[in-house]
């Protein structure tokens, strides 16, 4: 597996932590976990689980939750292959979603992003990396928790997708001049396999 080689830009100042939006929803979802061994899936991951994934075995180091609203949360798990670190995102809604991502600078984007959304009040509609043209497909505000017992945090991303490249681009905002960017892309689910549990 190949990710783009980059650095993540942090432009900010501090942290809102407001625990408001879901929270009891997700509460309800996070109690104690039972495991059918002989049947596990991307749904059963939690910290120090392991799994195999494009021919290398992959160790969770740590699970954060984003809460959307309406009961609707994705688990990102901090992963590593003792060589390389990544971020992989499960969400269930109609189906499961299994994404893969890392990093990305900012300046690699547009370094004037951040004023743009300030000026603006808004993403711009379409960004350029690598040559290819993203347009902007979501806007979404929510809520992140870094870890099980962590305050929630406030942010609103953007989601940017290519015709020209299966990787996809989000940019967040954390706070009025605080932004971080990481680019991904898709996996089937059946690619994540023999997941053991700690």
């Amino acid at each position: 597996m190949v990710m783009p080689q980059t650095d993540i830009l942090f432009v900010a100042l501090s942290f809102n932590t407001i625990p408001t939006m879901g929270i009891f929803d997700f509460l309800r979802s996070n109690k104690q976990k039972s495991y059918d061994p002989m049947n596990m899936s991307v749904l059963d991951l939690d910290e120090g689980f392991i799994f195999d994934y494009d021919l290398k075995s992959w160790t969770v180091k740590n699970r954060a939750v984003y809460d959307w609203g309406g009961n609707c949360f994705t688990h990102e798990y901090k992963i590593s292959d003792g060589d390389n670190t990544y971020y992989l995102s499960v969400e269930q809604d109609d189906g499961t979603t299994v994404e893969i991502s890392s990093p990305l600078s900012l300046a690699e984007i547009d370094e004037n992003v951040p004023k743009y959304i300030d000026k603006n009040e808004k993403a711009p509609f379409q960004i350029t990396y690598n040559g290819n043209e993203y347009r902007l497909v979501e806007e979404t505000p929510g809520y992140y928790q870094k870890s099980k017992n962590a305050d929630w945090d406030e942010f609103i991303s953007w989601r940017y997708e290519s015709r020209q490249s299966k990787y996809f681009i989000e940019i967040s905002q954390w706070d009025e001049f605080e932004f971080e960017a990481s680019i991904g892309f898709e996996v089937k689910e059946s690619k994540i396999s023999n997941i053991l549990p700690r």
